[in-house]
C-alpha cells in the first residue's frame, strides 16, 4: 500500500523490519517502478532470487516497467525471455505492452514493429497507445500517424489519441496539421480530459486543475513567480519545447506555470516547507518532492 501511494521510504522500512517476505511482499518492486524508482526495483528483484524466492507473473510487470523508465533495453529483453525460459511464466499482454514500452521508449522503433508482428500484438489497443506515446516523445511523425490510425481503427479514439497525434505535428512546426487533429476531435465530440492534481496538507485534501478556482491562486501564482526567479538564478531555463502551441515565448514561459502539479507545489511549499510532499496527478505517475527552498 505505501509504495503504491509513493511512500516508498515507509515501504522499505515495513519491508526490512519484516522477517519473513512472501512473494506478495516481494512485489513491492512493482511500488518502486511506478514512482521512478528504477534501482530499487531491480535491487529488489536481485534480492529476491539471491533468497531463492521464484518471481510471478506480477513480480516482471514491475521488472519490466523498471527497465523501461532505465532505458535498459537489452536487460528488458533479458528479463522477459527468462519468464518463459527459465521461469516458466507465461507473458500475459501487460508484459507484451511493457516490452513494447521498452523498445519504443528508446526510439528503436524498426524492433517495436518487429516485436509486434512477432508477437500477433497489432489489435493491442494499449500497445499502439503506447508506442503514439513514444512517437511524442522522439518526434517521429510517420510512426506516430501509424499508431494513431491504427488506434482510430481499433476504436480506441480517446483525448489522448488526438492530443498525443497533434504534438507530435507541434512538435515540429506543423500548426495547421496539429490544429486540424484538434478540430477532428472537436468534431468527433471527444473532449479533453483536464490535467488534475492534488496535494494533502494538514489532513486536508487541495485538488488543483489547471488555473481552476482555488481561494489562494493570487498567491500560488506570485509564489510561482518567486520560484521561477531563483531557479534562473542558478541556471534554470524554462523548457518551452514542450509548450506545443503556437504563441509568442512569454505566453509559452507563462503557460509552463499554468500545470496543475506546480500549482499544488507551490501551494505545499506556501503551506509548509519543511516536510515531505506527494503530489498526485491524475495523468502521469506521482510525483514525489522533498522541500528545500
Amino acid at each position: 500500500m505505501y509504495a503504491k501511494c509513493g511512500c516508498i521510504e515507509d515501504a522499505e522500512t515495513i519491508f526490512k523490519e519484516l522477517v519473513r517476505h512472501d512473494k506478495v511482499l516481494w512485489n513491492t518492486i512493482r511500488g518502486f517502478s511506478l514512482h521512478g524508482q528504477g534501482d530499487k526495483a531491480l535491487e529488489t528483484f536481485q534480492k529476491m532470487k539471491d533468497e531463492s524466492n521464484l518471481p510471478d507473473d506480477v513480480t516482471f510487470i514491475g521488472v519490466l516497467f523498471a527497465c523501461s523508465h532505465m532505458g535498459l533495453v537489452e536487460e528488458g529483453k533479458q528479463h522477459f525471455n527468462s519468464m518463459s525460459n527459465v521461469y516458466g511464466v507465461t507473458p500475459r499482454d501487460e508484459h507484451y505492452v511493457c516490452m513494447v514500452d521498452i523498445l519504443s521508449h528508446a526510439g528503436t522503433f524498426a524492433d517495436v514493429e518487429s516485436f509486434v508482428e512477432a508477437m500477433k500484438l497489432t489489435t493491442n489497443a494499449l500497445v499502439w497507445e503506447n508506442v503514439l506515446g513514444a512517437c511524442a516523445k522522439h518526434g517521429n511523425v510517420k510512426f506516430g500517424e501509424r499508431a494513431a490510425k491504427r488506434l482510430f481503427e481499433l476504436k480506441c479514439d480517446t483525448d489522448s489519441t488526438y492530443i498525443l497525434l497533434s504534438n507530435i505535428f507541434a512538435s515540429k512546426g506543423w500548426w495547421a496539421e496539429a490544429k486540424r487533429i484538434r478540430a477532428l476531435m472537436s468534431s468527433h465530440g471527444v473532449k479533453k480530459e483536464p490535467g488534475c492534481s492534488w496535494v494533502e496538507i494538514n489532513n486536508k485534501v487541495h485538488v488543483f486543475v489547471l488555473d481552476g478556482a482555488h481561494p489562494h491562486i493570487r498567491e500560488i501564482h506570485l509564489k510561482l513567480e518567486e520560484l521561477g526567479e531563483k531557479l534562473k538564478l542558478i541556471g534554470y531555463v524554462p523548457q518551452i519545447e514542450h509548450v506545443l502551441h503556437d504563441v509568442p515565448y512569454t505566453e509559452k514561459e507563462e503557460h509552463l506555470n499554468h500545470h496543475s502539479e506546480k500549482l499544488a507545489l507551490a501551494f505545499a511549499l506556501m503551506s509548509n516547507s519543511h516536510v515531505k510532499m506527494l503530489i498526485n496527478q491524475n495523468q502521469i505517475p506521482n510525483l514525489f518532492y522533498e522541500s528545500f527552498l
